[in-house]
């Protein structure tokens, strides 16, 4: 077990004999250090993908299968992280947070007034205060949206919402 974000983590070796070394250091470097759910694809002909932070082992693995599929169509998982201790207090979809996902869901979660909190498979999530409940929804999606298409490296997953509030 490594400590990875606050969390420990189980990082399933990678065979870094029969890769090259781009590869290699993307494992090492990259990805073996992310935090909660990641997965690590290789593909034919040096082709690889990889995903970290993000709320259920599938949708690593759904992240880093698209990312290594841009290059080759046979891409398989060859490792993984996956949190050795969630949070325990969390129930429901809020369970389904990543490492900073909680930090940012207790932030707002703490806070006054209507609000809200939204977050997708991939990472990413929105959080905001409004007039009322379904406003601060509707500008904590379009946060989480933003943030999701800063950086389109992979297809985008729809921003769920986790909680809204009222007082």
């Amino acid at each position: 077990m490594a400590e990875v974000g606050g969390l420990e983590a189980r990082v399933v070796p990678l065979h870094l004999e029969k890769v090259g070394a781009a590869v290699a250091r993307a494992y090492d470097i990259d990805f073996s250090k992310g935090d909660y759910f990641g997965a690590f694809a290789l593909g034919t002909g040096g082709s690889y993908g990889w995903s970290q932070g993000l709320a259920t082992a599938a949708a690593a693995n759904t992240a880093a299968l698209w990312q290594c599929a841009q290059v080759s169509r046979e891409c398989s998982i060859v490792g993984s992280l996956s949190p050795a201790s969630p949070d325990t207090d969390l129930t429901g979809l809020e369970a389904s947070l990543n490492f900073w996902q909680v930090s940012a869901y207790r932030d707002i979660k703490a806070a006054s007034g209507p609000r809200a909190f939204v977050r997708s498979l991939d990472g990413n999530w929105g959080s905001a205060h409004g007039r009322d409940a379904a406003n601060a929804m509707a500008i904590a999606q379009m946060v989480c949206t933003d943030r999701q298409t800063q950086f389109p490296v992979q297809p985008l997953m729809p921003c769920l919402v986790v909680a809204t509030w009222d007082r």
